[in-house]
């Protein structure tokens, strides 16, 4: 079979290539573990927001009528369209040029080979955005990847004022003042939350912010007596570290500054949400999105092929006002 015939096979059409890359393992994250997913068939989601409040109500007498309610249902709706993550592999005629197949493995099989070479580091890079925009959306602001351009800011997106920031001395706070530090935060966590109520809250640190916290003075031991027993539980020292009320994690990745902290609640449904929305291709109009896509396209006069493989996501935090962000300096820094 020539080359051609196989690029243009139904292997490497947009169904097959869509179905086969989204079989490939999920590598779970600690921020994916936050994230609700679900799948819509449009490039929007539309957020319901609104406050129903919680009253002391007195009791009546038996028999009258209860009185009106005075509880606040008003409504607003804030749409959040979806932004795609990819890049285009190609395949050119030297990319192929005197392949062969090795013992029993097919024509096929071999120009799969060589597309997954390519292919694979466009894959982990997107799965690398999608931490970084989660990361985003806990901190209510999303940006591009030089740090500065704003994708998505959550806090006007909604009307809501952004907190002020916390500035933590760990080189010399005691126990007593992180635990009241860290009381308080919890505290603009659950005024935020309303109604709803939380099974805990997570600290998300840069790494210098990561290492002044474990080497405060009241942390260091219990950090330490921790370690150990992460390592003979798990073999791993990657799981949360649980102290003052909070789960405390060093964020493993791109997005968070060397000091900056974040923090935010965890357990409550609706909470953080992923949606996937469909490729913007005729084929998949009106579908349910996916994880990832491969777009396969021939390049004019037979000169090679090309692929595109994209994410299409809305990472997003459906009440920015518990949002709240840390640092691990002891004041401002100037600019």
């Amino acid at each position: 079979m020539a080359m051609i015939d196989v690029l243009n096979s139904n292997e490497f059409g947009l169904t097959n290539l869509t179905e086969a890359v989204n079989k490939q393992p999920f590598v779970e994250t600690y921020l994916s573990r936050l994230f609700e997913v679900s799948s819509v068939a449009t490039e929007t989601v539309n957020v319901e927001r609104g406050e129903s409040g919680i009253q002391i109500i007195d009791p009546s007498d038996y028999g009258l009528v209860a009185p009106d309610s005075t509880l606040d249902f008003e409504r607003t709706l804030v749409t959040l369209p979806a932004v795609k993550i990819g890049r285009t592999v190609r395949l050119t005629p030297r990319d192929i040029q005197n392949v062969r197949a090795f013992g029993t493995e097919s024509e096929l099989a071999t120009v799969q080979r060589i597309f997954d070479e390519k292919a694979n580091p466009v894959r982990n890079s997107i799965e690398a955005t999608h931490e970084n925009l989660r990361l985003g959306a806990l901190r209510g602001l999303q940006v591009r990847a030089n740090g500065t351009t704003v994708i998505r800011n959550f806090f006007t997106t909604f009307g809501i004022t952004a907190p002020d920031t916390v500035y933590f001395d760990f080189d010399n706070a005691t126990r007593a003042q992180l635990q009241e530090a860290f009381a308080d935060v919890a505290s603009y966590i659950r005024a935020g939350l309303g109604n709803l109520r939380e099974t805990g809250r997570i600290a998300i640190y840069g790494p210098r912010a990561w290492r002044r916290f474990v080497a405060n003075a009241g942390v260091a031991q219990a950090y330490d007596r921790w370690q150990e027993g992460a390592w003979l539980r798990q073999g791993s020292l990657k799981a949360p570290f649980e102290l003052l009320d909070f789960l405390h994690v060093e964020h493993r990745g791109l997005g968070i500054g060397d000091d900056e902290i974040r923090f935010a609640p965890v357990g409550v449904p609706g909470l953080f949400k992923t949606v996937f929305t469909p490729l913007d291709h005729m084929d998949t109009v009106n579908t349910l999105g996916l994880p990832l896509y491969v777009n396969p396209e021939m390049a004019d006069f037979g000169k090679g092929w090309a692929a595109e493989i994209a994410s299409l996501p809305i990472h997003f935090c459906t009440r920015p006002e518990v949002l709240i962000g840390g640092s691990a300096n002891a004041e401002p820094v100037t600019p």
